[in-house]
């Protein structure tokens, strides 16, 4: 038997064009370069903090956090050469980039300064640097459609 979306009907033209820009707008090359441009702005004052703070301070961040923004970052360069090519699917379960890129933020997101999380959860305020670099791990942040 087959189910109708009373709610969303895509035989409505109003609904059909809503959904159409929304994919335009998931795929579009700028939009995924913007993200991309600020996460590596992320990951050069992220880096930039490793190697100035001073050890007290930067014991905090998990010693993996460095490897997982470059594999974001990474990803990040991927999936725009598939944009680029025409591929609009890099956003795929399991097999995008984009959907990847997932992982990668997430870790970074629940691991990002261990003073202020308890298993992967942030359970209070993070220090003036800290919230700093959060903020633009925010800007950046992964925010596809899986």
């Amino acid at each position: 038997m087959k189910t109708v979306n009373h709610r969303y009907p895509m035989t409505d033209e109003s609904v059909r064009r809503k959904l159409f820009w929304l994919l335009q707008r998931l795929s579009s090359y700028s939009l995924w370069q913007r993200k991309r441009d600020a996460w590596a702005y992320f990951v050069q004052r992220y880096e930039s903090a490793l190697k100035r703070w001073p050890e007290d301070k930067t014991a905090g961040f998990h010693p993996r956090n460095i490897i997982w923004v470059y594999d974001a970052l990474r990803l990040y360069d991927e999936g725009l050469m598939e944009l680029a090519q025409g591929n609009r699917q890099v956003w795929q379960v399991k097999t995008g980039e984009f959907f990847q890129l997932f992982h990668s933020a997430g870790l970074v997101e629940s691991n990002l300064y261990l003073p202020c999380h308890e298993r992967g959860v942030q359970r209070e305020a993070y220090p003036p640097e800290v919230d700093h670099l959060n903020t633009l791990r925010l800007a950046a942040t992964y925010w596809g459609v899986i």
